[in-house]
């Protein structure tokens, strides 16, 4: 066994026995293999066992025939046959990865029953690396994957990987358990099929190109589902804090998204040019830093960018755009300055949800399209949505309300 990143947290104050019990807390507990230190840590093969994949997935091998039960009272027959479905392969070495999608039976025999469980699970190769800090960031894109297609929290339920020791006469790989406890929140129950965002079934045909649209695009992805994602697995009670943080991830996806700039290069360079030379030389300095970011797109033109690209799913929705998108504005602008001309013209209770809501249906519908979804197919699949139904419900609510 190997404990990696552990701290001592309890240990007795006088030795009382010479085993000296004491109490560690790990990042993660490796079983199988002794290893002196993380760079030993390298692994040809990755199983990951997700609880909400198999639903996601919807595939089974189960076969029953019970025809014969009714016929034959005295003797009663029923026979069940499990044919696991084939290995799907859903990359094959690209963006630097073998991913496959297998399925395993698993039994249970006691002398009067019998039970069979197919369980699904997510194979992983990495050709050019196979150190542990990679598969793992592989591992948390794979559950940000599911995480937004099944909109439930997804969390790796167990690891099996296998290890090869070429300083050793082991013939055949080890085969190691990787146990860690990730710093978020698991899904309260398992999710339902019918609130997926989208199932295996329904990418049919597309399955590597949404896999590899996902991984190739996961670097400059990574701050924007950074926030949102962690916004989701560590939810706070605040919704202030909830809809700053969605607001920075919306903000961070279109500044990846498109290279605009207020002006072209070439005029804001002359634009800045002129107000130097019109400073007074102490405050250039001042001016040169409050300047930097002078040629970005304000919060204002971006949301309006990201609602006028995401029509076809909003103008059913909200049915006052110029007024959602100003209320977005001033109370991003009040939570982060706490202007008190802004005081009054900041949402909150059912209004405030209501933004925060939103705020979600565009980063969802902006990382469907990321994956290479038709807006027919992006708006079908928020449609079944939580968040779309919440933001009905709320709007419905805001019309029933006497003002």
């Amino acid at each position: 066994m190997t404990l990696l990143h552990a701290i001592r947290t309890a240990e007795p104050f006088l030795p009382i026995t010479p085993l000296l019990p004491c109490t560690y807390h790990a990042t993660f507990l490796l079983i199988g293999v002794a290893f002196d230190n993380e760079a030993e840590m390298r692994f040809s093969f990755w199983q990951l066992h997700i609880p909400e994949l198999k639903t996601w997935a919807g595939k089974t091998g189960f076969l029953e025939d019970s025809a014969t039960i009714a016929d034959d009272v005295e003797h009663q027959h029923i026979q069940v046959c499990c044919e696991t479905p084939e290995r799907q392969t859903l990359l094959d070495g690209e963006c630097g990865m073998a991913l496959s999608l297998a399925f395993w039976p698993l039994s249970r025999v006691t002398p009067f029953s019998r039970m069979i469980r197919q369980e699904a699970y997510l194979e992983l190769r990495l050709p050019a690396s196979n150190a542990l800090r990679d598969f793992m960031n592989m591992t948390a894109g794979l559950e940000q994957f599911l995480t937004l297609a099944t909109g439930a929290l997804v969390r790796t339920g167990s690891i099996r990987a296998t290890f090869s020791d070429a300083h050793t006469s082991r013939t055949r790989p080890q085969i190691v358990e990787i146990l860690y406890q990730p710093i978020r929140n698991a899904s309260p129950r398992a999710p339902r099929p019918d609130e997926f965002l989208f199932s295996l079934r329904d990418i049919e045909g597309m399955e590597r190109e949404c896999f590899r649209n996902w991984f190739t695009k996961a670097e400059w992805l990574a701050p924007v589902c950074a926030i949102y994602f962690g916004t989701l697995y560590n939810p706070s009670k605040y919704l202030d804090f909830n809809f700053l943080a969605l607001i920075q991830a919306l903000e961070a996806y279109h500044r990846r998204a498109t290279d605009e700039t207020d002006l072209p290069a070439s005029e804001h360079a002359a634009r800045i040019k002129a107000i130097f030379e019109a400073a007074p030389a102490p405050h250039r300095q001042w001016l040169s830093e409050n300047l930097q970011y002078s040629n970005e797109l304000s919060l204002r033109r971006r949301l309006k960018q990201l609602f006028a690209q995401c029509s076809f799913l909003l103008d059913e929705l909200v049915s006052d755009s110029k007024a959602t998108i100003n209320a977005i504005y001033n109370n991003r602008n009040y939570l982060t300055h706490y202007d008190e001309n802004l005081a009054d013209r900041t949402a909150r209770g059912d209004r405030l949800l209501y933004l925060v809501e939103v705020l979600k249906l565009l980063l969802q519908a902006c990382l469907l399209r990321e994956l290479g979804f038709t807006e027919v197919k992006i708006k079908e699949f928020l449609s079944r949505s939580r968040t779309v139904r919440m933001i009905r419900h709320l709007s419905d609510r805001a019309a029933a309300t006497p003002v």
